[in-house]
């Protein structure tokens, strides 16, 4: 049971302070992905064993040809992150991707969290592409997007 009075938190008869329970919650691990061999199914196993923690992976991700749906729990990869051609529905807690951002001929409809692309972001082809093209000119989806996310690269529609 946890009660908190006057700003401090009590744990089980242990007083601890906020900051102290703030320390306690849910971390976000950074994992290269080469440690993976590259292979998204072997992580995902590793994670589930772990609860599926929120993560970062550093490195390159080309998930191509690997059929994904979501990318879950990732927040951020630090490098390109493929999706090209990828059945992905779903961007899942993803904010940041530190490099190129492909997801040219993807089923993505939503940019989802995603706030911020250190590199080019391609949504030539996409399903998020096609509805802007049938709802509204490419110059008005460019600025929603731009208002949203940074991008210091290009972005293609």
């Amino acid at each position: 049971m946890i009660q908190y009075i006057f700003g401090v938190f009590i744990v089980m008869k242990f007083m601890i302070t906020e900051e102290q329970f703030d320390s306690m919650k849910e971390k976000v691990i950074k994992i290269p992905f080469a440690a993976f061999d590259y292979n998204w199914k072997l992580l995902q196993e590793y994670l589930k064993r772990k609860n599926q923690p929120l993560y970062i992976l550093i490195g390159d991700v080309d998930l191509r040809g690997q059929d994904i749906k979501s990318l879950g729990n990732l927040m951020a990869v630090y490098g390109k992150l493929i999706l090209d051609e990828e059945p992905i529905e779903d961007l899942g807690r993803l904010v940041e991707v530190r490099g190129f951002f492909d997801l040219h001929k993807t089923q993505i409809t939503d940019l989802g969290m995603l706030k911020k692309v250190d590199g080019d972001l391609d949504l030539r082809k996409s399903k998020l592409s096609i509805i802007a093209t049938r709802k509204r000119v490419d110059r008005e989806l460019y600025m929603e997007i731009i208002d949203n996310i940074e991008i210091n690269g290009n972005l293609y529609i």
